[in-house]
């Protein structure tokens, strides 16, 4: 990570201390638990500035970004009602980037690949969302 800073780690704890994959906003709410003083706007510019140097990854969404304090590969199930991600410990795989690669005559550096559908939640007849923040902090 270059050029450390309070803030910065701030943030990383929050995101490595949940499995979830929270938005920003709320990333800075629990980022002033510890630093009370600490702007929305530095927690854009740091989230920004980790996701770039590869220490964490930003999931764009249709409900706009969320964060992954994991940055090994691995793949995401996304909850297409209550706006869940879920992290998967499959590995995408090196055969699809060369058979992509060579069909299309591209130098591919990786791929993300992402599932979507109902969390076992939502899946239940009957349910409602689980997530009342409609995924702002996600699962």
């Amino acid at each position: 990570m270059s050029r450390n800073t309070r803030q910065k780690e701030a943030i990383l704890r929050v995101l490595r201390k949940t499995a979830d994959h929270p938005g920003a906003q709320w990333i800075h709410a629990e980022v002033r638990r510890t630093l009370p003083h600490i702007s929305l706007g530095t927690v854009y510019r740091d989230l920004k500035a980790l996701t770039e140097e590869g220490v964490i990854s930003e999931l764009a969404t249709g409900r706009g970004s969320r964060f992954d304090g994991r940055a090994d590969e691995h793949c995401h199930f996304h909850c297409q009602r209550c706006g869940t991600i879920i992290n998967l410990d499959e590995t995408s795989s090196m055969e699809l980037d060369r058979n992509i690669a060579d069909k299309y005559h591209l130098a591919v550096s990786y791929h993300q690949l992402d599932f979507y559908g109902l969390c076992h939640a939502c899946d239940k007849p009957g349910s409602t969302p689980a997530n009342t923040r409609r995924g702002e902090q996600g699962g």
